[in-house]
Order: structure tokens, then C-alpha cells, then sequence
């Protein structure tokens, strides 16, 4: 073997296994929900109009990540809108913001959440830093699923509250937004 293909193979050898251990490296670097990276992450509206979710302190903000090809998604958002409606006179005060978890379905969940009486904005999350997707889905960038629903509560600070990755009864939930909505500080809460 000439030295030109042993130091390729050498060179090949250690970034196969560095990856694994930067991998490593940023799940000890991270925790799932930093509030700070979530903060960081942008997002951009269906108009082409780019924010932060930072952009959105001083509202509580719930956070979904959704498509309309997925049926669980579907039974969630009807406890989004009776969550909406409950909240009629204080809505001004919560920032719905919907991810659409596939690029493509982008328009088609526009359409869907339009349809349906949802409000809020729609928005697509491109790039997907690893750390970004490692503080909203606990995955590593060589893992490439994630499971949809998964939705974000953050009081008006931007800190993590609730956390769910499953479908969930939002209307019944409605006292957390009433406590987060309210002057009393609440405790952030992290569930998985």
C-alpha cells in the first residue's frame, strides 16, 4: 500500500469517529428545552418574513410542531381552536406559532390551518441547526426522525413551561395559560 492511500485511510478512519463523539459533545454541550437556543431559532412566515422566536417575549407562545398528513396532529388542533376560543379576550396576548415539520406540506398546512378557523401563523423552521434540533427534540443530527406533535408552552420570557410529544387536550390545559397570562410568576416546567 503507497503512503498517498494509507494517509487516506487514516484521515477517513478519524472522521468517522470523530463525528460520534462531536455528536456526544453537543448532547453533554445541551439540555432538551434550553430556552436560550429555542430563543435563537428562526423561523420563516408563509409571507417570506423572517423571526426569531425570541421576537415573540412578552407573549406566552405555543409552539407546535404539526403537518396535515398527520392524523394525531389533525385530533390536537381541534382542542387548539376551542383553546383559542377560550382565550378570546385575553388572544392578543399568546403568539400561536405553527411549524410545519415538512418543507414540502408547507402550503398545504397554510391552507389547512386557514380552512379550520386556527389562528396564528404558519411558519417553516430551514436551516435546522443541530443544537436547535437538539433543544426542541432531544435528537442528534445523525438521528434523523422526530415525532410530530410536538408542542412548546413558553411564558412571557421565553422560558420552556410545558412540553408535550404527544397529542394533547389544549382546552384542558387552559388554566396554565390563565396562570402564565396572569401576574403571577410561574415555574418552569419541563414534560416529557
Amino acid at each position: 500500500m503507497n503512503r498517498a492511500k494509507f494517509v487516506l485511510m487514516l484521515v477517513s478512519a478519524a472522521i468517522q469517529f470523530a463525528l460520534p463523539m462531536s455528536h456526544q459533545a453537543l448532547a453533554q454541550s445541551l439540555a432538551p428545552g434550553d430556552p436560550s437556543t429555542i430563543g435563537k431559532t428562526f423561523l420563516t412566515s408563509e409571507n417570506g418574513r423572517r423571526v426569531q422566536i425570541s421576537d415573540f417575549r412578552g407573549k406566552v407562545v405555543f409552539i407546535t410542531f404539526w403537518g396535515n398528513w398527520c392524523p394525531p396532529c389533525i385530533d390536537e388542533m381541534n382542542s387548539v381552536r376551542d383553546l383559542q376560543a377560550a382565550l378570546k379576550d385575553r388572544r392578543d396576548a399568546v403568539a400561536f406559532v405553527f411549524i410545519s415539520a415538512r418543507t414540502q406540506a408547507f402550503p398545504d398546512d397554510i391552507d389547512w390551518l386557514k380552512r379550520h378557523g386556527i389562528a396564528g401563523e404558519a411558519y417553516q423552521w430551514e436551516p435546522r441547526f443541530p443544537e436547535q434540533r437538539y433543544a426542541f427534540f432531544g435528537a442528534l443530527p445523525d438521528q434523523p426522525a422526530f415525532s410530530v406533535p410536538t408542542t412548546y408552552v413558553l411564558d412571557r420570557n421565553g422560558g420552556v413551561v410545558e412540553t408535550a410529544t404527544a397529542p394533547v387536550d389544549w382546552q384542558a390545559r387552559l388554566h396554565t395559560f390563565l396562570n402564565l397570562l396572569s401576574d403571577r410568576p410561574a415555574e418552569p416546567l419541563f414534560l416529557y
